[in-house]
């Protein structure tokens, strides 16, 4: 006799509470589809190659893996970080900077972007290496608007206009 490919989630999951059952359930469901994602998200702009939809496209998965890198801070780590946003502008501003400035291509850009964001980081690490909790994100909060503010007063960012000019990858 033939069996179903969901007779073996249902095996395993036997005996399982109705939250296990659910989230197992899920689960597979989700490694099942994930490919499939993945494969139609890889296809997209061959299928349909107009640059708006790229651009959203590209935006969506950009923030995608902010908010996976949040997950992992917040999530898993337990860490409550407000000023994860701010990493992601420090890697911009150095980015857009660099282009428009000094005609760096974004291949050199990227490489170079990490790098600074990771000494913001240190800056901002070496003081609050102790703190955990509400004094973590006070610290980080604190450290997000200072950056904001920051590269709303700086002439090099022109303020709230932002940089134009910055070249596409």
């Amino acid at each position: 006799m033939a069996r179903s490919p969901g007779h073996q989630v249902t095996k395993s999951l036997e005996g399982k509470s109705g939250g296990q059952l659910v989230t197992g359930v899920l689960a597979h469901l989700q490694s099942q589809k994930a490919p499939l994602f993945f494969l139609a998200a890889f296809l997209y702009p061959l299928i349909f190659p107009n640059k708006y939809f790229l651009d959203v496209f590209v935006s969506c998965w950009i923030f995608a893996i902010l908010a996976l890198g949040l997950n992992v801070i917040v999530g898993s780590v337990g860490l409550l970080n407000l000023g994860y946003a701010a990493f992601f502008a420090i890697g911009a501003y150095t980015y857009a900077i660099l282009n428009v400035f000094f005609q760096m291509p974004f291949w050199a850009g990227l490489a170079i972007a990490p790098f600074v964001c990771a000494f913001a980081g240190f800056v901002l690490g070496f003081p609050a290496i102790r703190l955990r909790g509400d004094y973590l994100a006070i610290v980080t909060l604190g450290f997000g608007e200072i950056i904001r503010i920051i590269f709303n007063n700086l002439e090099i960012t022109v303020g709230n206009n932002g940089l134009l000019g910055i070249d596409r990858p």
